[in-house]
């Protein structure tokens, strides 16, 4: 299942939208959507509206958010999957007038899932978004009932904000989970507990032993490979060598770090953030059941939708944590907002979505191909519309002495009166400041040489 547009109306800063997502090239790296644009610009609206169109049941912080943000009774948000179309409306008129997005005809439809806000409908030309939102909540029914088949091929969506921590908690014993692993699974905050994740590494780790004592170590390896993934991608992000290791007696997780063990909730905001992401999600794919097409859980398809994941991360992280991911996940979709530089000049293979605003409403977009390879200060002007390369007052000074650079060339001002001491004051601020104040000091100099020449 794969995402190919969002078409958006009268929902948070969008009169009209439609935006394609193109697919991306590489087979060995997740497809990637970057979405940019100035704060209010719609970026985790979209986010929202994707986890609203695909939720199916489960627990929902986009259908909150897209409820609050609708205009009236036209608002609606249509996501176009593999050739179907899958609506999110308070109008169920207003399904007739979805044509600007696919201009399907002979469209069935069917409500389901309806909110206390609005109501969900699916509307497809075939079976196949139906036959996917329907497993996701027959699995989430037969998971509480303890009767949960074999295999599942479904695409879960899971949905991760950077504000995310490990809470304290407490372990009493090895016991089973029995909440669905797609529990929560698209709130975005609220997804997970520190209590799962520390549950699911206890008993991973338990049964990596008896499988070990039992002489089975093909599944003893596969329980321990489950764990090292989750060390192995942290350490890929933040270079520090952490891992998750279990104590008996009392039975508690703890992270070792430097010969150093501390419990989950004393680690650094940047480490909580990006552990607790890495490790739910992790755990919530190890923990469904295996799809037919894949053995390696991580290769399995999904959607995931990240808003802002680089709060709280340094920018060595950030530049680090979406190529990781990418690679961890190679058929995962992914859509992510940010405001981040680094996380956008590192993606591979990876498509920049620009939301473009006028008047407190965005009109467009513009699509940018991966950064990759380009400079910061380069992604800075570019993606971000960010010309200035210093603090507001000395940028405010620099103008002023460029305006009075020209002043002198144009004869209403005086080198060596005006000029040079303000030069010289501006160059004072930093030693970057001085040589592009000597610079500019120079280009005047050849320039009034070249006047009297002439």
């Amino acid at each position: 299942m794969r995402i190919e547009k969002i078409y958006l109306r009268h929902i948070g800063p969008f009169e009209e939208i439609t935006i394609d997502l193109p697919k991306g090239n590489d087979p060995k790296r997740a497809d990637t959507y970057i979405f940019t644009g100035l704060n209010g610009s719609g970026k985790s609206t979209i986010l929202y509206a994707v986890a609203a169109a695909l939720g199916a049941g489960v627990s929902n912080t986009g259908e909150e958010h897209i409820s609050r943000r609708m205009w009236d009774d036209r608002s609606l948000a249509a996501i176009s999957v593999d050739g179907e179309i899958v609506i999110v409306s308070k109008n169920t008129s207003e399904i007739d007038l979805i044509n600007p997005l696919l201009k399907y005809e002979n469209v069935e439809s069917f409500t389901s899932f309806a909110s206390s806000s609005f109501v969900t409908l699916r509307t497809v030309l075939k079976s196949n978004i139906r036959q996917n939102l329907h497993e996701i909540e027959s699995f989430n029914r037969k998971y509480e009932e303890r009767g949960v088949t074999v295999s599942h091929s479904f695409t879960p969506v899971f949905a991760y904000a950077g504000y995310r921590t490990f809470e304290s908690y407490k372990l009493n014993a090895i016991q089973d989970l029995t909440q669905s692993p797609l529990a929560n699974s698209l709130s975005f905050i609220k997804i997970g507990s520190t209590q799962q994740i520390a549950q699911w590494i206890a008993n991973t780790d338990y049964k990596e032993a008896i499988y070990r004592r039992n002489g089975d170590h093909v599944k003893a390896d596969q329980q321990k490979a489950a764990i090292e993934r989750i060390n192995t991608a942290i350490s890929e992000i933040s270079g520090i060598n952490l891992r998750f290791v279990v104590n008996i007696d009392p039975i508690n997780v703890l992270v070792k770090q430097n010969n150093t063990e501390t419990t989950l909730d004393l680690l650094p905001d940047g480490l909580k953030a990006i552990s607790s992401f890495l490790a739910d999600l992790l755990m919530r794919l190890d923990r469904l059941p295996l799809h037919p097409d894949y053995l390696n859980p991580l290769d399995r398809p999904f959607i995931l939708l990240l808003d802002e994941i680089e709060i709280h991360l340094h920018a060595k992280w950030q530049r680090q944590v979406l190529p990781v991911v990418q690679k961890l996940f190679p058929n995962a979709q992914i859509l992510l907002s940010t405001h981040s530089p680094f996380v956008v000049g590192s993606a591979f293979d990876a498509h920049i979505i620009q939301l473009k605003t006028e008047g407190g409403k965005t009109t467009g977009y513009e699509l940018f191909d991966t950064q990759v390879g380009q400079s910061y200060d380069a992604i800075l002007r570019l993606i971000f519309d960010l010309t200035e390369r210093f603090d507001p007052d000395t940028e405010r000074r620099y103008r002023e002495f460029e305006q009075l650079g020209d002043a002198v060339l144009a004869n209403k001002a005086d080198f060596d009166r005006d000029l040079l001491p303000m030069a010289q004051q501006l160059a004072s601020v930093s030693l970057e400041v001085g040589d592009l104040v000597a610079i500019k000091v120079n280009q005047i100099r050849r320039q009034m040489k070249l006047t009297v020449r002439k």
